[in-house]
């Protein structure tokens, strides 16, 4: 079985994250945020959730952080997704992205949850199907990464437990699942979130999953 089918493979596993090889520099990341946290916009607000906050690096704008229907009413190509002016404040977030195994982005945005906020339960299932029904190689399929975590602070999957979230670690959730995030710190919990568009670079992003899941999870 080739790089390629065995990522496939391991993507379509009943399982609830993917602890990925990827290296950044953590203390450039957090020094960076700082600097676009006066940028952030309530996400997702009349939810049901609290102190979710929210800006992209890469999407249809810097303050549109939501799903595309909630700003239009036809589905934007691919190719209308561009870097925002907040992109270079971030230079070294920027091209960590710009050079991440992916062919293109949707959106890349910075995820805020404020100290004494929660993520209420949801999933975001496409059609409904779960991770084990399609192929999410051909699918945008979300990277988070955390750059500030707090203690007290969890996400919690439904069917797999809580996440293993440590500062400068980066997965891939299995969010067709069921998942809520509560911050019971006294700090802001700061993630990124890239949806990704694999597209040519299908050789290279499998090779990063094959070799992070035989670090990380083949025992």
């Amino acid at each position: 079985m080739d790089t390629i089918e065995q990522a496939r493979k391991i993507l379509r596993k009943p399982i609830g994250w993917i602890q990925l090889d990827t290296d950044f520099c953590l203390d450039a990341w957090q020094n960076e945020t700082e600097l676009i946290t006066r940028n952030l916009v309530n996400h997702r607000e009349g939810d049901g959730h609290k102190g979710w906050s929210s800006c992209c690096i890469h999407g249809l704008s810097s303050e549109k952080t939501g799903h595309w229907s909630q700003y239009y009413k036809v589905e934007p190509d691919i190719e209308q997704y561009k870097w925002t002016e907040l992109a270079k404040k971030v230079p070294n977030i920027s091209n960590f992205w710009k050079n991440f195994p992916v062919e293109k982005y949707a959106r890349i945005r910075f995820m805020q949850l404020a100290p004494n906020g929660y993520i209420s339960p949801h999933n975001d299932a496409p059609r409904g199907m779960k991770n084990t029904d399609f192929d999410m190689m051909d699918h945008i399929m979300p990277v988070n990464l955390a750059i500030f975590h707090p203690e007290d602070c969890e996400m919690l999957l439904e069917n797999y437990g809580v996440v293993p979230w440590k500062e400068g670690r980066a997965f891939i959730i299995n969010i067709t699942d069921t998942h809520r995030v509560i911050n019971n710190s006294k700090y802001p919990r700061m993630h990124m979130i890239a949806h990704c568009f694999i597209g040519n670079k299908k050789q290279e992003f499998s090779n990063m999953i094959v070799n992070s899941y035989k670090k990380y999870h083949d025992s």
